[in-house]
């Protein structure tokens, strides 16, 4: 079966294109795609609000408590929960299509929010992991850190605890980084389709 994207971009311009193009698949793949998003988008928000307020709590009780590290951590971790909602906010969607626009333009935004969203995922290591990252060392290491320091544990536990600690964040970061790189070559592949004029499928 022929895609109707292929009419689209080999179709001469003084035919017209609403007569040789059927935008109803077209259209019901930006609509999932639109669902999707805004779903992704939300649940994003409310997780980076969330983590804020959670660690922002748990840093102010630790810092009244005297546990440095912790504290210092949490409000670490509390600060780029808040950040990457507002990521998420600013740069969580490209310009919507319209599907009320013509064809061409209507077609031109899909592909430029496909092409976002590749962007976006493929720069999550800066964007979204960035501002955790110096609270999560901080809170694994602080606290074997400060036992230490406090003469509560030898050199070679805390480096042994520190280490486990890190290596633990280093896997969970490693995991994130992968699933999202994974779902930008799905999204490139559809891209990639479109382009060529051999079909898009939607993402699970």
């Amino acid at each position: 079966m022929t895609d109707p994207l292929i009419d689209l971009w080999t179709d001469s311009e003084e035919e017209p294109m609403t007569e040789t193009l059927d935008l109803t698949a077209i259209a019901a793949r930006a609509d999932q795609l639109d669902r999707q998003l805004t779903r992704r988008n939300l649940v994003e928000v409310v997780m980076g609000l969330a983590v804020s307020l959670f660690f922002g709590v748990v840093g102010a009780v630790a810092l009244a408590s005297g546990a440095v590290g912790f504290g210092v951590g949490g409000l670490l971790l509390s600060l780029g929960g808040a950040a990457i909602a507002v990521q998420i906010r600013r740069l969580g969607r490209a310009p919507e299509a319209d599907h009320a626009a013509p064809t061409r333009d209507f077609l031109a935004a899909h592909r430029a929010e496909l092409r976002h969203q590749i962007d976006l995922l493929q720069a999550v290591p800066r964007w979204y992991l960035g501002p955790l990252v110096p609270g999560m060392v901080v809170f694994a290491a602080g606290a074997p850190l400060e036992r230490f320091a406090a003469g509560g544990s030898s050199l070679a536990e805390t480096a042994v605890t520190a280490g486990a600690s890190l290596a633990l964040v280093g896997v969970v970061l490693g995991v994130v980084v992968r699933l999202n790189r994974r779902a930008a070559r799905t999204l490139q592949e559809e891209l990639d389709a479109l382009d060529a004029g051999g079909g898009a499928t939607a993402p699970e």
